[in-house]
Order: structure tokens, then C-alpha cells, then sequence
């Protein structure tokens, strides 16, 4: 029988397709500079600059979309991935996450910028708790991902139920609508209503 944290994740070989809900570690991501060049060095070919950053990430795109079916080609090229953070890096990346209850605040869903996911402890593949960071998405090509699924033995992948409730948080974070004011109040009434 598997442990309850078990229940969330499962172990995939490096040869398996990527779906959503692929946990890759040790991806190489480019960070661009956030300084935009002047008027006038845009006037010349500039240079883009950019580090790499190592970072644990899921993938969010539909398995749909990013696996070939019946020999068809995949539906996109390019795959949406965000930051995996287990709880230690986490705390040390972003020190304030434990001010105000935040950390509880986004296991209880009251953080649509974060997702939070229990830990594994599948052997060579065990885990903290881990939390999504929605708000920073992050798009990478699916052939840059494969080779880097193909260099990890295996793989953590989110089963269901909570892979879909991961796709929807996301998909809830982008639709929200934004609205620039709130909905008036009504006028009180003036008169005293008809008896």
C-alpha cells in the first residue's frame, strides 16, 4: 500500500514521454538582463545578454499539446514550465515566505500566485514539500526538456486528481479577471419604500 504523499506522485522512466506535471530537476534557464538598452544603443545591433539559472521545474503545458499521438507531430513546439521550489530552497530563496502565515496561507489555496504539492518519499526520488511558483512562468523548448529528461533516470510525475487541480490553479491565476475599479455602491434610498 503507498504512503499517502505517494498517492500524489509517481515515478517515470527517462525513455517516457513528458506530460504535465513532470517534475525535471537541475533545469538550465535563461535569465535575461533587466536593463533595456538606451535609444541609442538600439539604434545598433545589441548584444543580449543573459545568465543561466538552475532551477527544479514542472510542466504545466497539456500532455496533449507536448506528446506526438498516432505519429503525429506534438501541437507545440515550446513548453510552459514554472519554478518547483522544495520547502528548504524555498525559504532560503525567498526569506520572507514565512512572514504573515504565508506558507499555510498557500497550502490552503489562498495564494493564487503559488501552488503548494505534498512531498514524496519514493525512494531515490524523495522530496520536501514543494510549491509552484505561478507567477513566475517560465517557456522553454520542448526538445531543450526532453534532452534533459532523457539525462535523469527517472522522474517525478504528479498523478491524478492533483495534477488537474495544479492545471487548474494555474488556468484560474490567468483568467482572473482584472478589474480596474470595484462595482459602485448604490445610492440610498431617499424616500421611504411603498408600504
Amino acid at each position: 500500500m503507498r504512503s499517502a504523499d505517494d498517492a500524489w506522485f509517481e515515478a517515470v522512466d527517462k525513455d517516457e514521454p513528458l506530460e504535465q506535471g513532470d517534475i525535471l530537476r537541475n533545469c538550465p534557464v535563461p535569465v535575461f538582463a533587466s536593463a533595456l538598452p538606451s535609444t541609442e544603443e538600439a539604434a545598433r545591433i545589441v548584444e543580449v545578454v543573459y545568465d543561466l539559472e538552475i532551477l527544479d521545474v514542472i510542466i504545466l503545458s497539456q500532455s496533449c499539446d507536448i506528446t506526438m499521438q498516432d505519429g503525429k507531430p506534438r501541437r507545440v513546439e515550446d513548453i510552459v514550465t514554472c519554478p518547483a521550489w522544495e520547502l528548504p530552497k524555498l525559504r532560503e530563496v525567498y526569506p520572507e515566505i514565512d512572514r504573515g502565515g504565508s506558507i499555510s496561507e498557500i497550502i490552503k489555496g489562498r495564494r493564487p500566485l503559488w501552488h503548494a504539492l505534498a512531498p514524496s518519499s519514493i525512494s531515490g526520488l524523495e522530496r520536501a514539500h514543494t510549491f509552484l511558483e505561478f507567477r513566475r512562468i517560465i517557456v522553454l523548448p520542448a526538445a531543450h526538456l526532453e534532452a534533459l529528461a532523457t539525462l535523469q533516470s527517472r522522474r517525478l510525475r504528479l498523478r491524478s486528481p492533483w495534477r488537474e487541480h495544479m492545471s487548474y490553479a494555474a488556468g484560474a491565476l490567468l483568467s482572473r479577471p482584472a478589474i480596474p475599479e470595484p462595482v459602485p455602491m448604490p445610492p440610498k434610498p431617499t424616500t421611504s419604500p411603498p408600504r
